[in-house]
């Protein structure tokens, strides 16, 4: 059973699922630029590696190894979300192939809510983070939000309503 499913059957009463975010695509930008990288780093020296049947083999793991690189990336990518309800926030990180953490944070612990754009790509493509403090010193950060001061001005309303 997928993650998104199961919080929805542990769902509190009256809890409603208000958006569902994703890190933003342009965070896969590297990893795609470093498979295009490594990936063209043996074509160069293509002829050699079809000369001998051990460049074969090499140059087959190689790009095997550099493409699981990026199916990685975008695994990871896919499953890290974050679910906001009229009650609280779910976050959804995936840490390893077999690895995945949930977390949640509910409004009433929220303190503090600030965002961060830094970059120049952040600016271009409209991405950030958002710093959430919480009572007792802990800090949460969502990572690499599109559109991060619509996701401020909601958490400032819900921490003025505390729905």
């Amino acid at each position: 059973m997928s993650e998104e499913k199961k919080w929805q059957e542990e769902k509190q009463e009256g809890e409603k699922e208000l958006f569902k975010i994703r890190k933003t695509y342009v965070r896969l930008f590297w990893p795609c630029a470093l498979v295009a990288l490594y990936a063209a780093i043996p074509l160069l020296l293509l002829r050699f590696f079809l000369r001998y049947n051990f460049g074969k083999v090499f140059l087959f793991i190689w790009l095997g190894l550099v493409f699981l690189y990026l199916a990685k990336e975008i695994i990871k990518w896919f499953f890290d979300f974050y679910i906001f309800t009229n009650q609280r926030i779910i976050i959804a990180a995936k840490n390893a192939l077999f690895k995945r953490e949930m977390s949640e944070v509910y409004y009433s612990e929220i303190l503090g809510v600030k965002t961060e754009m830094q970059g120049v790509a952040a600016m271009l493509f409209h991405f950030g983070n958002i710093e959430i403090e919480l009572k007792g010193g802990r800090k949460i950060i969502l990572e690499d939000i599109t559109k991060p001061e619509e996701i401020l001005a909601f958490l400032q309303d819900a921490m003025v309503k505390r729905f």
